[in-house]
């Protein structure tokens, strides 16, 4: 996992300059690595680049973490955000006519001062039609010395927890929708350490859904990707044997 924040600027200020793709090509030759995922890109920074990277790259994992923050234009405008919806949904258009399975994950703010009903209704639909794989849903809090901090109309608590449970409870069924489709698929799942007496080794497959394999005997080794049949779902993730 490489992290950091804004890590597209990589490269930027090197003589001559780079692209953060260079970067991860370089990591992929890494012998013995088996998966290489980022932490999350700005929308304005998935480019062509990005895409042809992700194509060519079998061991750049398929699922990108795309902060959107709101699904409604005007809220965008007042987060001071460099992109509109129209431009999020073009963005994941082309991920998934170039990548038709690649797993689309995402933060959202509910409760940013001045988000009326109308725009928090946009929102829900607009996430819907994302039909993101996971969201991390945040609501607003305001930080001293923050423009936000100073806006005008706050969103009342409750008013702001109510919608975050919305948007949290439609987070849950896309999840369910996204993992569902792999059932009955073969995938590779990248195993973590097994436990004693639990008899159930877990993982993550390439578009970071976490599977449990259940296992009898010795316990898997963490860190091998071993070939899995799906067979079910859990709220606990998707459930495999191994092939």
């Amino acid at each position: 996992m490489l992290t950091g924040i804004h890590l597209s600027a990589w490269g930027k200020d090197l003589v001559p300059q780079q692209h953060i793709t260079d970067l991860l090509r370089a990591i992929t030759r890494v012998e013995g690595l088996h998966r290489v995922r980022i932490s999350s890109v700005e929308p304005t920074d998935v480019d062509e680049s990005w895409l042809d990277f992700m194509v060519e790259e079998p061991k750049f994992c398929r699922h990108l973490h795309i902060p959107l923050q709101s699904g409604c234009d005007t809220v965008l405008s007042r987060m001071n955000r460099r992109y509109h919806t129209a431009y999020y949904r073009e963005l994941v258009s082309k991920l998934r006519t170039r990548l038709p399975n690649i797993a689309i994950s995402t933060d959202l703010i509910v409760g940013f001062p001045g988000e009326t009903e109308e725009e928090a209704r946009q929102t829900y639909e607009f996430c819907q039609e994302m039909k993101f794989s996971r969201m991390h849903v945040f609501r607003f809090s305001a930080r001293k010395g923050t423009v936000a901090a100073t806006l005008p109309h706050p969103v009342l608590k409750e008013v702001a927890e109510r919608r975050s449970q919305e948007i949290r409870e439609l987070a849950g069924q896309m999840m369910a929708d996204y993992a569902h489709a792999f059932i009955g698929k073969e995938l590779e799942v990248l195993l973590e350490e097994g436990r004693n007496g639990a008899d159930i080794a877990e993982g993550y497959s390439d578009e970071y859904i976490r599977i449990r394999v259940p296992y009898k005997g010795k316990i898997p080794k963490g860190g091998q990707l071993v070939r899995v049949h799906i067979t079910g779902w859990s709220s606990e993730g998707l459930i495999a044997e191994i092939c």
